[in-house]
């Protein structure tokens, strides 16, 4: 929780220095003016992290599946670990 508070500190501060160029979008993570995150944009911010960091490179997708992994690893039900990742059937989640 506190990492999102510390995102909630941030946006605070954003959303004061874009003044009347902020657009409130409900957003956790967003640009500067409070809009969404281009996926081109999100992705070479991804890929200069992973470079950066020297991480094994993998996909931005391949976190969904290890969000899934960790999800059902700590117990949580399949049908809140589908809601999440969005999925129609539970059958694609269990798939995975």
């Amino acid at each position: 929780m506190e990492k999102l508070h510390s995102r909630q500190r941030s946006q605070r501060i954003e959303r004061e220095l874009a003044g009347e160029s902020w657009q409130e979008n409900g957003l956790v993570f967003s640009t500067g003016i409070g809009t969404m995150i281009e996926p081109s944009n999100l992705r070479r911010s991804f890929d200069q992290a992973i470079t950066t960091t020297g991480v094994r490179r993998i996909r931005f997708h391949d976190m969904r599946h290890t969000c899934a992994s960790l999800l059902l690893a700590r117990g949580v039900p399949l049908r809140v670990v589908m809601d999440v990742l969005g999925h129609s059937t539970m059958s694609i989640t269990s798939d995975l």
